[in-house]
């Protein structure tokens, strides 16, 4: 049974810009305005925060005032080795050695703050290990050297997991860690137990995944869960089940299926929209969907996997989706 246990990064809540309005499309928000807002978002318990952006060594206690304020919990600590010019040319996979080790270094340091915040999670997105154009790179040399640092990562990061987060391209034109499988085949070459995988639909979706099917054969190498929505063409962070609720419905019956006891986080960019009614309106959807599931019943959605007749099964769960 999945706990209803909603999160939602941070920055949603921030002054999102994108490449045509650097400046951000709302003001800028200081830290307790966005934990402010993330408080009044219906049904949300958890907040996904960045080292260093959000938290740090120097403002922890301060931070940790205004969770207990904002009666809010800290589900993970994503690592910034992506956002910062000394990563411009890779991070975990820099042929520079100095490089390499301050990666390494930045993510022992959110260990340490994960820790003091009372998560285990410490998620990575490798933004800019990749490259743009063809014969830039060594693919064999900096594969290895990302799967070292990784490797190095997880022995001196203690009491805490490692969480890998794929991405088809962005900011680089190809990104080492694209898709599921190229980040799950790495992190079964590692075998280590605290290396585990973040699903960001939304990164499937445009990777043309399924996410149900990802969920099924991660198992219990999924760590941890990023919701959004997209069209499939691009990573639009869009609000949960406004494009693709079918889907949708199959990952639930998946998480259910491999009992992932994770949170459900939202990472959505409301450039636009309320911040606070777009995460509210994700988190109304993703309840839905799990009680639509639970009515569905995971054994009457076991028979009808097993008979392979896809017009039924949409027939059966349009019943519970539009009823008479």
């Amino acid at each position: 049974m999945i706990e209803e246990r909603f999160g939602a990064g941070l920055w949603i809540f921030g002054n999102l810009s994108d490449r045509f309005l650097p400046t951000g499309y709302k003001s800028p928000k200081e830290l307790e305005d966005k934990m402010d807002m993330a408080a009044r978002v219906d049904g949300l318990k958890g907040i996904e925060v960045i080292y260093p952006a959000d938290v740090n060594e120097y403002n922890i206690d301060y931070f940790k005032k205004l969770l207990k304020a904002k009666d809010l919990k800290v589900v993970a600590v994503g690592v910034d080795v992506c956002c910062e010019k000394q990563w411009s040319n890779g991070a975990l996979s820099a042929r520079d050695d100095r490089v390499r080790k301050a990666a390494i270094e930045r993510i022992v340091k959110a260990a340490e703050i994960a820790k003091e915040l009372g998560t285990c999670i410490v998620n990575i997105w490798p933004g800019q290990d990749g490259y743009d154009y063809p014969l830039q790179v060594d693919y064999q040399k900096a594969w290895n050297l990302f799967k070292d640092s990784i490797r190095e990562a997880a022995e001196k990061a203690e009491g805490v997991k490692l969480s890998l987060e794929y991405k088809l391209k962005e900011p680089r034109m190809r990104l080492f860690l694209s898709t599921a499988w190229r980040t799950l085949l790495l992190i079964r070459e590692l075998g280590l137990e605290k290396v585990g995988m973040t699903l960001d639909v939304g990164h499937a979706f445009y990777a043309k995944e399924n996410i149900g099917e990802v969920i099924a054969l991660a198992g219990n190498d999924l760590f941890h869960l990023h919701f959004n929505d997209n069209y499939g063409d691009w990573d639009d962070d869009m609000v949960v089940g406004s494009i693709r609720l079918l889907e949708f419905i199959e990952a639930t019956y998946w998480l259910k299926k491999i009992e992932y006891d994770g949170w459900l986080v939202l990472d959505i960019f409301p450039y636009r929209e309320d911040p606070v009614k777009a995460c509210s309106s994700s988190i109304f959807v993703l309840k839905k969907i799990l009680r639509l599931v639970d009515r569905l019943g995971i054994d009457t959605l076991d028979l009808l996997l097993k008979e392979e007749d896809a017009p039924k099964v949409i027939q059966e769960v349009f019943k519970q989706v539009l009823p008479e």
